[in-house]
């Protein structure tokens, strides 16, 4: 059997942070009900929605809850979710199942509630240890209130936790990252993973209006645009983050995210790797086969029409080894060149020897034991290095 992921979208929240451009919602209370019903058809109908076996032909590897924030709607409604998705699907036996939660938004009873239903692998987004870049970041949490909610959590039976924390926040300095990085230590028991992600203005974000999109010359275009470390500065603290958490036993297996040994995240590698996955919810992705799905971003349209999709493209082999390329270059360990051989029947370096000769005389790619990985200059300028398989 193939296996296979599934990524279940919560679009509600609190309150929408500053930063985010996630497809998500404040409140919106009346339709919280209506979307887990659509939920739930969608599951009931998900064969006859795609046209595939899924009993006798996947495996289910990973479940994930995100959103928004799933930990906003009653814990009753995403636990019932989750053991519909456990009766209708073949799970592993060792099967990741993750729940994305906010500060404020959970307890000790609810957190007992979600263990014991079964997810295994909780996500809590700290993103900084500092008030005051917190309430910047719209966040709707303190840090110490933070630390009380991974606390809960360790008591309420989570073994595997993992905390977000982020990098080039607007006044950010090494002080304040520091503080961050140093709050782990605080903490009884060191995350078992890290996501450490560095902002991106978006466009639609409040952030966006503040500071604008980055002119030709790296600068940010909006009237606080000075705020926001830019060029070496990011670059820096980015480094401060990888290195500290490196230095306390962190391994750096994709370009944002470090585990301790065995905890890296099978549910986000499956995206890397190109594993086939369903998304269920508003606007979520699927990809099954080679093709790529989209539902729709319409939220009435959803819950009226739980199986209606915006968009599906089945990829050529340009398309799907470009995708291997430049998804496969996020891990640290790179690309496979054997891999890509019995994937598609041709070598890497008659795909691709240009471009992959251009960045190792560069110096932002080496290869290492038929590995072709970045370097940490390459990493650096990873968009570059990833566009070259795009652009030529």
């Amino acid at each position: 059997m193939k296996k296979l992921g599934i990524y279940v979208h919560i679009p509600f929240c609190v309150r929408k942070c500053a930063y985010c451009d996630f497809l998500s919602f404040e409140g919106m209370f009346d339709k919280q009900g209506p979307y887990i019903g659509a939920l739930n058809r969608e599951i009931d109908a998900i064969s006859e929605k795609y046209g595939i076996d899924f009993d006798n032909e996947y495996e289910i590897s990973s479940i994930y809850f995100g959103g928004g924030t799933p930990t906003s709607v009653k814990p009753e409604y995403i636990c019932d979710l989750l053991h519909k998705l456990i009766e209708r699907f073949n799970v592993n036996s060792d099967i990741e199942i993750t729940l994305e939660a906010n500060p404020g938004t959970v307890d000790f009873e609810s957190l007992k509630a979600y263990r014991e239903a079964g997810f295994n692998r909780l996500s809590l987004g700290m993103q900084s240890a500092d008030n005051a870049e917190l309430r910047y970041l719209g966040r709707i949490h303190t840090y110490e209130e933070f630390k009380d909610c991974y606390e809960v959590a360790r008591e309420a039976g989570f073994t595997n936790v993992n905390v977000d924390i982020m990098t080039a926040l607007p006044y950010q300095n090494n002080d304040t990252l520091q503080k961050t990085l140093d709050s782990l230590l605080d903490l009884s028991i060191l995350p078992e993973h890290v996501s450490a992600y560095s902002l991106i203005v978006e466009p639609g974000t409040e952030f966006f209006e503040k500071f604008g999109e980055m002119d030709d010359n790296g600068y940010y275009t909006g009237p606080e645009g000075y705020a926001l470390p830019i060029g070496n500065q990011e670059r820096a603290l980015y480094y401060q983050a990888r290195n500290f958490l490196i230095n306390n036993g962190y391994i750096q297996y994709e370009i944002s995210n470090f585990a301790k040994e065995g905890y890296e995240s099978i549910h986000n590698s499956s995206y890397w790797t190109r594993q086939d996955y369903i998304g269920l919810g508003l606007n979520a992705s699927s990809f099954i086969n080679n093709v790529r799905y989209k539902n729709t971003a319409d939220l009435d349209k959803y819950i009226e029409d739980e199986k209606a999709i915006d968009e599906e493209i089945k990829l050529d082999e340009k398309s799907a080894m470009e995708e291997f390329m430049f998804l496969g270059l996020r891990r640290l360990v790179g690309v496979n060149a054997d891999e890509f051989e019995r994937t598609f029947r041709r070598r890497i370096r008659n795909a691709y020897g240009e471009q992959i000769d251009d960045l190792i005389s560069s110096g932002l790619m080496i290869e290492e034991n038929g590995n072709y990985r970045l370097t940490d200059r390459g990493i650096d300028y990873g968009n570059y290095c990833f566009s070259r398989f795009l652009f030529g």
